[in-house]
């Protein structure tokens, strides 16, 4: 998220939140801590689609993309921008009904379990395999980590970045989105 796009959930002008949080520009990225100090500040106009980590997962939404950027056209003509491969919104939100009407086949909606036959569960891992692991089995495509870390929490990455460093390696974190996750379009 940037701060223009920060400023507009906050409903306050794009200089307002570059003077709050110090940043060089409109365009600059903002951190989890940067939301919530605009939250605090302008809190109940700033609904932003990054829920804490703290609050249940009840009535929240991983969407995963097949782009680093992927934008939307919301019937209202701004965009919708999912960065880093997703974005994590409110099931009731507008931001997540537009993103549904868009119907954008590369758009998919992860769900905390895992197929439920093995056949899906297997395509799964390979899906995962092949956007992710060169041919020669050990080193991480260009982008393809960061992809498949789309698929998890914030609070999930802890586990991740464990496998990362143990012998599982790069195979270990698609075991694990294959144990944990599923997904449906929309």
């Amino acid at each position: 998220m940037q701060v223009h796009e920060l400023a507009k959930l906050a409903g306050v002008e794009s200089k307002e939140i570059v003077e709050l949080l110090g940043a060089d520009s409109h365009l600059s990225k903002v951190s989890d801590e940067d939301i919530e100090k605009a939250k605090a500040r302008y809190a109940p106009n700033c609904a932003t689609q990054n829920v804490p980590e703290k609050q249940s997962r009840e009535g929240i939404v991983r969407l995963w993309s097949e782009n680093r950027t992927h934008r939307i056209m919301a019937s209202n003509g701004e965009t919708i921008i999912m960065e880093d491969f997703h974005l994590t919104v409110h099931k009731d939100s507008d931001i997540y009904k537009e993103i549904k009407k868009s119907q954008d086949a590369e758009v998919r909606v992860v769900i905390d379990k895992p197929f439920a036959k093995v056949a899906e569960r297997a395509s799964f891992s390979s899906f995962l395999k092949d956007r992710t692991i060169t041919d020669q089995g050990k080193q991480s495509l260009h982008s393809g980590l960061d992809w498949l870390k789309g698929l998890f929490f914030p609070s999930e990455l802890e586990q991740v970045a464990v496998l990362l460093q143990e012998s599982a390696g790069l195979e270990g974190v698609i075991q694990l989105a294959v144990d944990t996750k599923s997904y449906m379009t929309l």
